[in-house]
């Protein structure tokens, strides 16, 4: 049994990919839980200028939690950018060939144990390894059926699927 993924790398796909895996690591991470202090330090100040007329906590939530939750996404954008540039493999053929041993990458043998991930959204599948990130664009099956019986390999190979 093989199953085949092929698509043309573009600057969407890695941006895709990064969006994603930048999603996944905010919500299964203590990070989290920054963003939730910031709030926090709104509803303080709220309080505090209510009681004490003094807006320096409120002041100082809001612009942390503005910078928490859009600056961060728009600076991990821009370095997402600068990291498509700087692979310089724009427009190269991706070649996947998923079998029960492991995944071929453009000729390049990956074991199921070198795998401890996949992070699963309607724009794709995020792999995580060692040495990276590998994607495969929903659209790069030939069918839906090829990517359940992707998933349930991933699944009887030990690797921890996660939907997004």
């Amino acid at each position: 049994m093989s199953i085949k993924a092929e698509f043309k790398w573009s600057k969407e796909i890695y941006k895709s990919a990064g969006e994603i895996t930048y999603k996944y690591m905010m919500q299964n991470s203590y990070k989290k839980y920054i963003g939730y202090l910031f709030i926090g330090l709104i509803i303080l100040g709220l309080f505090r200028e209510y009681k004490l007329n003094d807006l320096s906590a409120l002041y100082l939530g809001v612009i942390l939690s503005i910078y928490w939750y859009y600056v961060r996404k728009f600076l991990y954008k821009i370095r997402l950018d600068k990291g498509y540039k700087k692979e310089g493999i724009d427009g190269i053929d991706m070649h996947f060939n998923i079998t029960k041993r492991g995944i071929n990458i453009n000729g390049n043998m990956v074991p199921w144990n070198n795998i401890s991930l996949a992070i699963i959204e309607e724009r794709g599948i995020v792999l995580k390894r060692d040495q990276g990130y590998p994607f495969l664009p929903a659209n790069s099956f030939r069918n839906q059926k090829d990517i359940e019986e992707f998933i349930k390999l991933l699944d009887n190979n030990g690797v921890k699927v996660v939907v997004l």
